[in-house]
């Protein structure tokens, strides 16, 4: 009896799948190589089936293949040549992420007296708003986070930056908003009591202002006080004697502040 010997088929190499393994925003773009069998054919599948010769192949160039189906794709690959084993299955699993609508911050700009209300809205649905103020740290998860229709108050003086995202889980966080609001402080109005108008022989009016060290100056004919103007300490009395009519104006001021609103009492 004479035995048949068959010759041994060399078996091919494991293909490699790159990227590794990982989670990409929108897409990802995956090659295979096989840099020791050169003309070997790569069959595949998506939905982590095993690939069979019957699979979808890419030929030998080995890709591009584009992943842009969000959530987890498995990638299974194998090589096949004429003349050679089949190479072992390779898998592989890649995440692809929606990234979230970035944020609108309202208002976006502009100047205000002595504070502002930031209000944030995201058209994520269940995004969240994460921002920082003033800070060289990108905004983030980490960061303050409010709602969609959340807001902030920010009533120190000077120029705030708000930097802000939208996050949510399973999704990768949006590109950045940012916003510079410029607050000033203004000095409180004058209050002038009592309340009433018609007094019999002399009027004794009361002046106050709320804001600690302001400086108060009035008139009693009718003009726009400035600061030269007479003055008047806070809680001082104005004694008016002269039978008429009156008209007193007063205007506070203090250092690095804007003026007050002018208080008027006929």
């Amino acid at each position: 009896v004479i035995a048949t010997q068959f010759p041994t088929l060399l078996k091919i190499g494991p293909p490699f799948i790159s990227p590794d393994e990982e989670e990409s925003i929108l897409s990802v773009t995956v090659w295979f190589r096989l840099p020791a069998t050169s003309g070997a054919i790569f069959h595949y599948t998506l939905d982590g089936s095993t690939p069979t010769i019957d699979s979808p192949n890419i030929g030998s160039v080995g890709g591009p293949i584009l992943l842009n189906k969000l959530g987890k794709t498995v990638v299974k690959c194998f090589a096949s040549k004429d003349g050679m084993e089949d190479s072992v299955v390779v898998t592989r699993t890649y995440t692809i992420l929606g990234r979230c609508s970035p944020p609108f911050i309202s208002p976006n700009y502009g100047t205000f007296e002595n504070e502002v209300v930031a209000k944030f809205h995201t058209p994520t649905p269940k995004g969240r708003i994460c921002f920082t103020v003033d800070s060289t740290a990108d905004p983030g998860k980490d960061s303050t986070c409010v709602e969609d229709g959340g807001s902030f108050r920010i009533n120190t003086a000077g120029r705030h930056t708000i930097r802000a995202v939208t996050v949510a889980d399973g999704m990768a966080d949006s590109s950045e908003t940012e916003v510079t609001l410029h607050i000033v402080l203004k000095v409180a109005a004058p209050v002038i009591t009592p309340e009433i108008n018609v007094f019999p022989i002399v009027a004794m009016l009361t002046v106050k202002c709320s804001t600690p060290d302001a400086t108060m100056f009035y008139t009693l004919d009718r003009t726009i006080p400035t600061v030269s103007s007479y003055t008047i300490s806070n809680g001082g009395n104005i004694v008016v004697d002269s039978i008429g009519s009156h008209t007193l104006k007063v205007l506070a001021i203090a250092t690095g502040m804007v003026n007050s609103n002018i208080t008027t009492k006929d």
